[in-house]
């Protein structure tokens, strides 16, 4: 285990579908607050409340979170609060209790293999997290058929890693870059390809104008459809971080 301080990711979402118009979603440079059905919390709303594992649907956005609504943090404001507890065993995804692990993700759509898609959404994550070498996905490609993700974006023992579980030296070595050049920094994520035998895949990680961290491939990306996800999704273990997510910003 690597740190143990607490964790704070914000993340937020717009995004466009290549060709598809998806109601709901903003442009990078318009305010939280536009889209009034999605993004406003002036009303408060509660998604989840940490008891147990709950799903549900944000315009074409779906969510499933083990945690639950926290108080919105600094500055940000009218969008979803969302954290994870420290307790190793609090706040667990109760489909997989054999394996303990919390979750608070988003995922776009599902997509047929062959169809293209493009996606974009923020993420923040605090100066003071930690990681470990168990799992911790940010984001993940993943597929319907293999029921199973294909890469992952990963925090693992202070570092931001690649992981592609069909190839796993990537076709030489895997992205990597230290985990302190992600932290504390408003970053965007961009995804784009095609799912399926003759898929592809283009993902980059950027902040301003830096860019953190990117993978591509082609020959194939699983055996069918797939969806992206993306938020903070991890393996239990002790001591560990307690999460505070706060999206879409």
């Amino acid at each position: 285990m690597v740190g143990s301080a607490n964790l704070l990711s914000l993340f937020g979402i717009f995004a466009l579908a290549s060709g598809v118009s998806v109601s709901g979603y903003r442009r990078a440079d318009e305010d939280c607050h536009v889209n009034q059905t999605i993004e406003s919390r002036t009303t408060p709303t509660t998604l989840a409340n940490g008891s147990t594992l709950l799903f549900g649907k944000v315009g074409t956005l779906t969510w499933d979170a083990s945690g639950k609504d926290v108080p919105l943090l600094g500055s940000i404001s009218n969008c979803f609060g969302m954290y994870l507890t420290s307790n190793a065993s609090q706040m667990l995804d109760t489909d997989h209790l054999d394996s303990p692990r919390q979750r608070n993700e988003w995922h776009f759509p599902t997509v047929a293999a062959g169809q293209r898609f493009s996606y974009s959404w923020k993420q923040y994550l605090d100066p003071a997290t930690g990681s470990s070498t168990h799992f911790f996905h940010l984001m993940q490609v993943f597929g319907v058929p293999e029921n199973n993700p294909i890469v992952t974006l990963d925090a693992l023992s202070n570092n931001l890693k690649i992981v592609d579980y069909v190839s796993p030296t990537c076709g030489g070595v895997c992205p990597s870059t230290p985990l302190s050049n992600y932290l504390g920094k408003y970053t965007i994520h961009s995804i784009a390809g095609t799912f399926g035998p003759t898929g592809n895949l283009s993902y980059s990680v950027t902040s301003g104008s830096t860019k953190i961290i990117s993978y591509s491939r082609t020959g194939g990306l699983g055996s069918g459809a797939g969806y992206i996800k993306f938020g903070t999704y991890r393996l239990t273990f002790t001591p560990m971080t307690a999460v505070k997510c706060v999206g879409p910003f």
